[in-house]
């Protein structure tokens, strides 16, 4: 919560955790027993497609004291391989102005509205 500045109750983010499902992950890294980064993707199955998936990337955060030092790329490297192994089409995240070179380095696109990783799939 702390890494997030989350302001919800300790009660309300507990039952949060628990609600957690295969098609709402949230992904950490922690360095020393320190959590220092965190990113959840949510799984969405999809009507068009052939009722393939997507992936909804959401609250990608990185410890102050640990930015520039390539764990925002590793963590949605993971976020995208689990989109993949969940066979999505595609991965989406919207962010804001000042991340867009960040998440390009991270193989997203500036083409749309919102960020668009293309998963190599036939749906």
């Amino acid at each position: 919560m702390k890494l997030i500045n989350s302001n919800m109750p300790k009660k309300d983010f507990d039952c949060f955790i628990d609600d957690l499902s295969e098609n709402h992950v949230i992904n950490v890294m922690e360095i020393n027993d320190m959590l220092v980064a965190a990113g959840t993707i949510l799984i969405e199955k999809k009507c068009t497609h052939g009722g393939c998936s997507m992936g909804h990337i959401e609250n990608v955060v990185v410890h102050d004291d640990h930015q520039k030092r390539g764990l925002g790329k590793k963590l949605i490297e993971n976020l995208v391989q689990y989109a993949d192994c969940r066979g999505c089409y595609r991965t989406d995240l919207s962010c804001t102005k000042d991340l867009v070179a960040f998440y390009e380095k991270c193989s997203f696109d500036t083409g749309r509205i919102v960020m668009v990783y293309l998963h190599n799939r036939d749906c």
